[in-house]
């Protein structure tokens, strides 16, 4: 039985319906057992205590509990009106009352509790009409199952227009057989903010606009509902509910408060609520605008949450974009971190057999130093895609970095040149190749990574003098054959500049107690001031000595670049080499030499070596006789004990 209104002699229709269960309440058991009870108050009391699951029943059920309400609430406003006119004629020359409650509602509902109580349902129920009409759209609209896992997060160009259109009307999923986010008897029990948050929260998007449109009392709390939204989705899903700014005032666009549903009924105004309920109507929190700097403000930390809650990159990024795009200033800074930080995380190529990419995050991203950043972008990089990497991510982020640094009034143009260049002189040969290759001046400039035909011979000298390497001989020449070609020396003082420069590059490379080892950073400090006729110079000088280094490599005797540059007027480090070379062929390594012709070949290698060019350009034997050479050979050959050797020294002497 109704605990706010009991009969003395409750009816068998009464119990009948007190006993029944939610589960058990049919339509016929509102109409033919519900309706039946003569007592208007208890029924419109059990039409409020309970709340069914069903649309239909409860739409019945609040149905029945107006029409029931109507007699006693029509007698509440005849004798309110009645005190009204008493109060009128009685009090003309006395002060009124300000006293709180007290109203002339208040006077006659002292006396008629049936009727404060009928008053007092009846704004219950008119209250859970407007719920139950809410609900119905949600349910029309299907937009109580729609949620993340429904759709695809990314949203085709063809649907930018109306982010909540369908991808498919006949895939969605319907009520029927499904357990909605909300049940009915939840939407119309709790409070509706709470309906909303809960529904923001599991990405039920399409419910939202519809609740905004349909209850003023959540538009206070649109931020709060926005950033109930799980990080992980992506804001194209969810367009018509974020802010915009209108320029013109730089103030935010607000939503258009709904449309009252409905007519105010004279037991929800005001002073009769207040003396029906014992307290005033609830009113709506203030709707205030955002200024454009709020925004900023909110769009900015908004993104941070997303990603550092979902570690989702590009969906923070999409987010700032959007609130760029609608006017908001002060993104764009965050929106550029953000686009480079995707782009690392992105594009740039990964380790083979990776299952995961490194765990990046923006306060890594902000820690980091220019020089780091692009170690991060190429960290992976291949001979097939580091030049295609350089265009797409290192340039522009190095573009980005001086364009900033321009802004804050510390303008440096040479940025993007200075670390690109540190970086290639650090990297491995078999990338530097690919990269010259892409920077062949053959190629139109727009698509040449390294522009600057001076700094590229200057690269190419200090990354192939600085190497180490003794073995990769065939990308060392594949370097060498991008490089541009200028005309020599043009006269002999000239070209006597250029052979004394050079000259004292062997110097420059020796090892010495303060610099052990000559880097390839330090020999770009030695060819940057050289002006072309000279590094055309040095130019011819690395081709002899890569076509010096090719014939040692094959004959087991490899020596570093700097090498060369060492022993250039060192006639016993000559001579050394000399006889290694011999010696590794006749004794040393013996299984190689296979026949009589390799002899030969052996003896016209190393009279090449002796070549005595001009200066500079002397083989790597120059400042050895060519007689003292080949009584080095002659002597390795005599040390060998292979059949094809005596045979080549037995031909020899005959």
């Amino acid at each position: 039985m109704p605990a706010s209104h009991a009969s003395e002699q409750p009816s068998e229709a009464a119990r009948v319906w007190t006993s029944t269960q939610d589960d058990d309440v049919t339509a016929s058991l509102i109409k033919d057992v519900l309706s039946s009870v003569r007592d208007d108050l208890w029924v419109t009391a059990a039409c409020v205590e309970r709340i069914l699951d069903d649309l239909d029943l409860e739409r019945e059920l609040i149905t029945l509990g107006l029409r029931s309400s109507l007699r006693l609430v029509a007698q509440a406003q005849e004798g309110v009106a009645t005190v009204t006119a008493n109060v009128d004629i009685d009090s003309e020359d006395e002060p009124a009352s300000n006293a709180p409650g007290d109203t002339v509602a208040a006077t006659f509902f002292a006396t008629h509790e049936a009727e404060r109580q009928a008053c007092s349902l009846r704004i219950q129920l008119l209250g859970r009409q407007d719920r139950l009409d809410t609900y119905q759209q949600l349910v029309d609209a299907r937009a109580l199952i729609a949620s993340a896992g429904d759709v695809d997060a990314n949203v085709d160009a063809d649907d930018e227009d109306d982010p909540w259109a369908d991808n498919d009307d006949d895939d969605e999923p319907t009520l029927d057989g499904e357990q909605p986010k909300l049940t009915l008897k939840q939407f119309l029990q709790d409070d509706i903010l709470d309906s909303a948050l809960e529904l923001a929260a599991t990405s039920t998007f399409k419910a939202l606009p519809i609740l905004l449109r349909r209850h003023a009392e959540l538009l206070p709390h649109r931020f709060r509902l926005l950033e109930s939204i799980p990080e992980h989705n992506h804001p194209s899903r969810y367009l018509t509910l974020l802010p915009r700014l209108r320029t013109a005032d730089d103030c935010e666009i607000m939503p258009t408060e709904p449309a009252s549903q409905r007519t105010l009924e004279w037991c929800e105004s005001p002073e009769v609520f207040q003396a029906v309920e014992g307290a005033q109507r609830p009113k709506l929190e203030p709707l205030t605008a955002l200024s454009g700097t709020d925004l900023s403000a909110w769009y900015k930390t908004r993104a941070l949450a997303i990603e550092q809650q979902s570690g989702m990159v590009d969906v923070a990024l999409a987010f700032v974009q959007y609130g760029a795009s609608q006017g908001i200033s002060g993104l764009e800074e965050l929106g550029e971190e953000l686009s480079l930080l995707e782009r690392l995380v992105y594009d740039a190529p990964q380790a083979k057999n990776s299952t995961r990419g490194e765990d990046w995050t923006l306060d890594r991203w902000r820690s980091l130093q220019p020089r780091q950043v692009v170690d991060a972008y190429l960290l992976h990089a291949t001979v097939d895609n580091i030049a295609d990497t350089i265009r797409s991510l290192v340039l522009p982020y190095l573009y980005v970095i001086e364009a900033r640094l321009e802004r804050s009034g510390t303008p440096d143009p040479g940025l993007p040149q200075r670390l690109l260049t540190d970086y290639l002189l650090e990297t491995p040969l078999s990338l530097l190749a690919a990269v010259f290759s892409a920077s062949k001046p053959t190629l139109p400039k727009a698509q040449r990574v390294i522009t600057d035909n001076l700094l590229m011979a200057r690269l190419a000298l200090a990354c192939l003098y600085g190497s180490d390497s003794r073995n990769e001989w065939s990308t060392m020449s594949s370097i060498f054959e991008c490089l541009p070609a200028w005309a020599g020396a043009q006269g002999a003082e000239e070209q006597d500049e250029a052979d004394t420069t050079l000259a004292s590059l062997g110097a420059f490379v020796a090892p010495s107690a303060t610099k052990p080892r000559c880097t390839p950073a330090d020999l770009l400090v030695f060819f940057t001031p050289l002006p072309a006729f000279a590094l055309s110079r040095a130019l011819d000088v690395l081709d002899v000595h890569l076509d010096s280094g090719e014939i040692l490599s094959r004959w087991n005797v490899p020596a570093p670049m700097r090498w060369f540059l060492l022993s250039s007027d060192n006639v016993a480090e000559q001579r050394a080499f000399a006889t290694r070379m011999a010696h590794r062929a006749g004794g040393g390594r013996p299984d190689e030499m296979e026949n009589e012709d390799d002899w030969e070949t052996l003896k016209d290698d190393m009279l090449k070596l002796a070549t005595s060019g001009n200066g500079p350009l002397a083989g790597p034997f120059g400042r050895l006789d060519k007689s003292e050479v080949l009584r080095i050979f002659y002597h390795g050959l005599l040390s060998s004990t292979r059949e094809y050797a005596s045979q080549y020294w037995w031909r020899i002497l005959t």
